[in-house]
């Protein structure tokens, strides 16, 4: 029977000397272009805060409107909601007194209106004819994007 001889294979090496010298070289490039740099930016006096010649603005004010269909006939008119407050559609001189009284509270108040879109248009102009009655004349509608 014959006999094997282990033969030795050289032993794989990296030689990563060239790539840290490298990176050595790119890093210390980079610390002096950044101290260059900043050297060459303009000095900025930023004024305090105390001295700011910025003016606050009020937020506008908005209350929501919203009327909902009644379910036994969606073209009709269930009920009003102004804010946290319920109206029947009756209720048109009620819902502008409301209306008034937040008018005088801040004055250029403006309505966000809601309206189930089931709803006949005559049943929100009278609601839109009661925000116009209590002095605002800002009225947003407010209507759904299509399903994409």
């Amino acid at each position: 029977m014959a006999r094997r001889r282990k033969v030795d294979l050289p032993r794989p090496e990296l030689n990563i000397t060239a790539m840290m010298d490298l990176v050595l070289n790119l890093i210390t490039f980079f610390v002096l272009v950044a101290n260059f740099a900043s050297e060459t930016l303009p000095n900025i006096q930023m004024p305090a805060p105390d001295h700011s010649v910025a003016h606050a603005t009020e937020a506008q004010r908005r209350l929501a409107v919203t009327v909902e269909s009644d379910p036994a006939d969606p073209s009709k008119a269930l009920r009003i909601q102004v804010g946290l407050d319920k109206f029947k559609p009756t209720d048109l001189k009620d819902i502008t007194a409301l209306l008034r009284a937040q008018v005088q509270k801040a004055p250029g108040l403006q309505v966000d209106l809601r309206g189930d879109k089931r709803l006949r248009y005559d049943q929100v102009s009278l609601v839109m004819q009661a925000i116009a009655n209590a002095g605002i004349t800002t009225i947003n509608l407010v209507a759904e994007s299509p399903a994409q």
